[in-house]
């Protein structure tokens, strides 16, 4: 799965605190990382290069202009900066007539490319259906868990996708496999939270669909 939040060698965190006491080094630092793939991820959402690039733009004029409201303490540089470019790239799909896409983007809270629900299996319509939502979901889960927390997720995608053993992935980590274990049932449980919480939007967004 991807993962655009979690890559780099820059910790947003770090340089957006930095930022806010006054370190245009550091905003600058943040600007350089940040805009490539703040830039992907948009234009993978809208589908337009050109329109991405200003989308980010003015998402991070907003990032420039909200430092003192930056909280380290209340989550990290990534899922907070992630925020701002989710809701200019909603805005944007709004007034461009897109109202479903924004409303499943506004639900699920931000996935890396909108999901499509239409039945396309054997089984039948309301199956499908069904089924095709729970891997939706659990895949906006799994990248809400990237933002978040970016080793949580490399244990999960290690252990669960690549099959690695505990040894493997402290010897990857630079962890011991004690450490490994335990951080691997915090991480479970953290992504049963997220997809409880995207579900629960999902069921929201879909009642508001249900009722206009």
């Amino acid at each position: 799965m991807a993962n655009d939040a979690g890559g780099g060698d820059a910790d947003w965190t770090v340089l957006l605190a930095q930022a806010s006491r006054g370190d245009d080094a550091a905003f600058t630092k943040f600007f350089e990382n940040a805009r490539a793939r703040l830039q992907n991820y948009a234009n993978r959402i809208i589908g337009n290069e050109h329109n991405a690039e200003d989308l980010v733009a003015e998402a991070l004029d907003a990032v420039w202009e909200n430092l003192d409201k930056f909280d380290p303490d209340k989550g990290t540089g990534e899922s907070w900066t992630y925020k701002i470019v989710e809701n200019k790239i909603i805005d944007f799909l709004r007034k461009k007539g897109r109202a479903r896409d924004a409303g499943i983007l506004d639900a699920f809270g931000g996935p890396t490319e909108l999901p499509d629900l239409t039945p396309t299996s054997d089984l039948g319509p309301h199956e499908s259906l069904e089924r095709d939502e729970d891997e939706a979901i659990a895949k906006v889960a799994f990248e809400k868990l990237a933002k978040l927390h970016p080793d949580y997720h490399q244990i999960i995608k290690h252990k669960q996708e690549d099959g690695w053993s505990y040894a493997r992935i402290a010897d990857e980590m630079g962890l011991t496999p004690g450490a490994v274990r335990g951080r691997y049932r915090r991480a479970k449980k953290m992504f049963g939270e997220l997809e409880r919480e995207v579900r629960e939007n999902w069921r929201k967004y879909k009642d508001d669909e249900n009722d206009s």
